[in-house]
């Protein structure tokens, strides 16, 4: 595990160095995480394909989109939400619950 985290944190610090050319940084965290999540599911001992992650799975009860659903032997067992690395920008979310909000 110790090994795919340190990938994963390898290639992020490649994408965001701002070297050569500069990217959004929420979309360069996309392919480490889908690395990183590869990696972990070979690690939980999952066939490949097993565990996918679903970019941009529109949820139209909640009236949201997470960046992924994650699907596992094809059943949804959850979503993940990717952030740039300073955080999410309030602007973008003021007015409108996040889903699983308390409060």
């Amino acid at each position: 595990m110790a090994d795919a985290v340190s990938r994963f944190g390898a290639s992020l610090k490649q994408k965001l160095s701002g070297q050569g050319a500069v990217g959004a940084p929420e979309d360069q965290i996309r392919a480490p995480l889908e690395a990183l999540i590869a990696d972990i599911a070979q690690i939980l001992l999952f066939k490949p394909g097993d565990v996918v992650a679903v970019g941009e799975s529109t949820l139209t009860a909640l009236q949201t989109r997470p960046d992924y659903a994650v699907k596992v032997s094809n059943a949804l067992v959850g979503f993940i939400e990717v952030k740039a690395p300073q955080g999410s920008r309030p602007e973008q979310t003021q007015g409108r619950p996040r889903p699983g909000a308390v409060g």
